[in-house]
């Protein structure tokens, strides 16, 4: 069954005046601690407006869709992606609910947990990795900041091409065309050839930790490759890695019951701020507002302890 889809953004972060003070003077600054500024949470619905459902209930006795992303049920406070139009995508709702379950708080797609493989963008890019035409969500607060850490479609992004190959093929009669539209990023040109990038990798072997690395250096050449050099690159990538490994670590600390998930949050939180400062000392401030679509000072957190604390307790 074709459905049409809808991409949501809205807040779940405001910024003290004091917080923006502190970072004004000294963007830069490792010993900071910025927990109160957050990310936009992105989600996908199949019907318009928003308003419509009052409940999850609601959604299903009509039988509608809604894909939670890493996040509760919203029916109010948010906008339409990209750019707040309504823009038409379609997609088959068999192959969507194979890639991540609808009106399902587990429906996270290959993002499994929350803030080591992916957040909420990352979720939301895989549901719309089959609509048609394809769009990203690109343009909403915070989004370069998590595809930089994450990719496009999260650490896991092997399995979920995998995944996705399964579900075509499990599909077989369903068309799922990906038309080409020109546009801003937000089109099909660059999404093709991130497409052929990833699945040029999956075909070579690569781990999923070879296949962002390649997906970062593509990142990074799409956005800033006339004006940084291979040692800048390479510097950066390294960068990332070693924020990956100490993410890695935290986690570890929070399965092994070492830490809470409040903490796991502030930690990871910290090694992504400590990251972005030093990706901005490195590049300075015009290139990395270039790379990440946002100034050294408007650095988001990229995890939120509600979110999580709901992520791993219905784990």
């Amino acid at each position: 069954m074709k459905v049409q889809l809808f991409a949501w953004a809205r807040p779940i972060g405001g910024r003290s005046k004091l917080d923006r003070l502190v970072n004004k003077l000294n963007p830069y600054s490792d010993e900071v601690e910025q927990i109160i500024d957050k990310m936009d949470h992105t989600y996908v619905t199949d019907y318009f407006p928003l308003s419509a459902n009052d409940s999850i209930g609601d959604v299903v006795s009509r039988n509608q869709n809604f894909w939670y992303c890493h996040g509760d049920f919203h029916n109010d406070q948010s906008r339409l992606v990209p750019q707040g139009k309504k823009v038409f995508v379609k997609g088959d709702l068999s192959l969507l609910n194979c890639i991540c379950k609808s009106n399902n708080k587990d429906g996270t797609g290959t993002v499994d947990v929350y803030l080591l493989d992916g957040v909420c963008h990352q979720v939301t890019n895989q549901i719309l990795y089959l609509a048609s035409p394809r769009i990203i969500v690109e343009g909403v607060r915070g989004y370069w900041l998590s595809q930089l850490s994450f990719g496009h479609y999260g650490r896991n992004q092997r399995d979920f091409l995998l995944h996705v190959r399964y579900c075509r093929y499990c599909n077989k009669s369903v068309n799922n065309p990906v038309s080409s539209k020109k546009g801003s990023m937000n089109n099909n040109n660059y999404l093709e050839r991130l497409d052929e990038l990833l699945l040029e990798s999956i075909d070579a072997g690569d781990s999923k930790e070879e296949m962002l690395r390649k997906e970062r250096l593509f990142m990074i050449d799409e956005r800033i490759g006339d004006c940084v050099n291979d040692n800048e690159k390479e510097a950066i990538i390294k960068l990332m890695e070693v924020a990956d490994r100490e993410t890695e670590g935290s986690h570890s600390m929070l399965v092994s019951k070492e830490i809470t998930v409040k903490a796991y949050v502030k930690s990871v939180n910290k090694i992504n701020r400590q990251k972005f400062s030093k990706i901005a000392k490195l590049i300075g401030p015009s290139r990395f507002e270039k790379l990440f679509d946002c100034t050294p000072s408007q650095v988001v957190d990229l995890g939120d302890a509600e979110i999580a604390a709901k992520a791993f307790a219905e784990r």
